[in-house]
């Protein structure tokens, strides 16, 4: 069960990464679509680097192209989540890819013909509803629901559709040829939208504006965010794709406990509500989503 203790580290990665989005793209980058294009274009060094160490080959045509796929998906489902990430507080975006492993069983009943046993659908409903408590803020003597949640759903169908292409090319791609190639693709993709005039204005202005905070927390976060990646994927490589993503629950209790502590004591890197109101639908939520990841990982999928 090795690939449990991979995909928790690779989810500690995440959360530590998603803190760091929330707090470049809210504090210090204006423009959160050049924000994606840099995260995207950075991330191809590091895996460049790889490829002299390793048995590196283009793979079968088939196989490449559903890796292009893959890294295209990977590319433009992290626009609306940066975007989310820059409108809706971190705790509650992290509650929203508890619908992973969700789309993820969907596309297996849908295509390769599986079925829900009533364990899986009782996680589901579990997870689906905690996510819609995750939405919900209390304000003044009402409640009102999250703009980032359409953004989220879209982010979280993309990568759910991506994670599962990965798993099918993982059967006969080795890990490592199969992770730059979709790297490569990722970052080409996501530079398509540097085409649009506005972007490229939006980054030479942000360029401008750079300061050093940036020019260090940016490749930190997309060291942190790849080696997270990479952790998912190797776990994807040696264990179900839908039991990895299950433990999706320990990244959304990394984040809120994480945020809380950043929000009591140091509000000025990150602020989130936690008047009474708040923190009881976020911990409602949280339970919810938890309970729901842990019985999906052991609903026997």
């Amino acid at each position: 069960m090795s690939w449990m203790f991979i995909s928790i580290s690779a989810h500690l990665c995440w959360a530590l990464a998603n803190l760091g989005d929330k707090y470049l793209v809210s504090k210090r980058i204006r423009n959160p679509y050049v924000y994606v294009l840099w995260l995207y274009q950075l991330s191809v060094v590091p895996v460049v680097v790889l490829i002299p160490f390793v048995d590196f080959f283009v793979p079968s045509g088939a196989s490449l192209v559903w890796l292009m796929a893959a890294g295209i998906l990977w590319a433009f489902s992290g626009m609306p989540y940066i975007k989310a990430m820059q409108i809706e507080e971190p705790s509650r975006i992290n509650m929203y890819w508890s619908l992973i492993p969700v789309f993820i069983l969907l596309f297996s009943t849908l295509f390769l013909g599986e079925r829900f046993t009533h364990v899986q659908l009782f996680a589901f409903v579990l997870l689906v509803f905690g996510s819609v408590i995750a939405s919900v803020h209390a304000k003044g003597k009402g409640l009102s629901f999250s703009r980032a949640a359409k953004l989220m759903i879209i982010a979280t169908l993309g990568f759910s559709i991506q994670i599962t292409i990965m798993d099918y090319v993982f059967a006969t791609v080795p890990f490592l040829v199969g992770f730059i190639w979709f790297s490569l693709f990722g970052a080409v993709a996501a530079s398509v939208i540097a085409l649009s005039p506005w972007i490229r204005s939006e980054y030479v202005r942000e360029l401008k504006r750079m300061s050093g905070i940036v020019k260090i927390g940016l490749p930190t976060v997309v060291l942190i965010d790849l080696s997270g990646t990479a952790l998912s994927q190797l776990a994807i490589s040696l264990g179900p794709a839908a039991l990895v993503l299950a433990f999706e629950g320990s990244q959304i209790l990394f984040v809120f406990l994480i945020s809380t502590f950043l929000s009591l004591f140091y509000p000025h890197i990150i602020k989130e509500d936690l008047d009474k109101r708040n923190v009881f639908l976020k911990l409602t939520a949280l339970i919810f989503v938890i309970a729901g990841t842990f019985v999906l990982a052991f609903s026997g999928v």
